[in-house]
């Protein structure tokens, strides 16, 4: 969306251009989301890519340290995009995160959240595809919940697995007839 604002720092790499294509590769760049709070922590973004002809390769990876260095979670993207249809897929994944009552949480990771969100346990991961045409986004990405439990006033949920799907990103939706298992 228009209203995240970011910060770079850092950059590190190189770009070759050559007859055949260009090549770039990024070492290291520190990437700070500058609203308050933040979206998401502090990321450090490594990658890769390639051009040849209209076509782009490329591979990034994204990783976010929890406040307290309570845990980390690294996000792979690889894929491509054609510059003469505007068209781009990249699969998306995301280690499995363990939340503990007294250990990393979700607004570790994205301090926007606060307290929206209830002290949880268990694990979670993230997997799918991301397309694109020109600048209209269409997610098709898996939230995986095995064994999550939280309390909240007069309810305690627990055992909770299953996949959420992701359809859209701003606003945020999911798919619709999905079901959680859980007591």
């Amino acid at each position: 969306p228009k209203d995240i604002s970011w910060g770079v720092k850092d950059r590190g790499g190189e770009i070759l251009w050559r007859a055949d294509g260009l090549s770039a590769r990024i070492d290291s760049c520190h990437v700070r989301n500058t609203q308050n709070p933040a979206f998401v922590g502090p990321l450090k973004v490594t990658g890769e890519a390639t051009m040849a002809g209209s076509r782009i390769e490329f591979a990034a990876h994204a990783m976010t340290e929890a406040f307290g260095g309570k845990g980390k979670v690294r996000l792979d993207a690889a894929g491509s995009h054609d510059r003469s249809s505007g068209i781009g897929r990249a699969a998306i994944t995301a280690a499995p995160v363990t939340f503990q009552a007294k250990g990393v949480q979700p607004h570790d990771f994205f301090p926007v959240i606060g307290g929206a969100v209830p002290v949880l346990t268990g694990t979670a991961a993230l997997s799918g595809d991301l397309t694109w045409r020109d600048a209209v986004l269409a997610p098709a990405l898996k939230l995986r919940l095995t064994d999550v439990a939280y309390e909240t006033k007069g309810a305690r949920l627990s055992k909770i697995r299953g996949n959420i799907m992701f359809v859209g990103f701003w606003p945020v939706m999911t798919a619709r007839g999905q079901e959680l298992t859980g007591t």
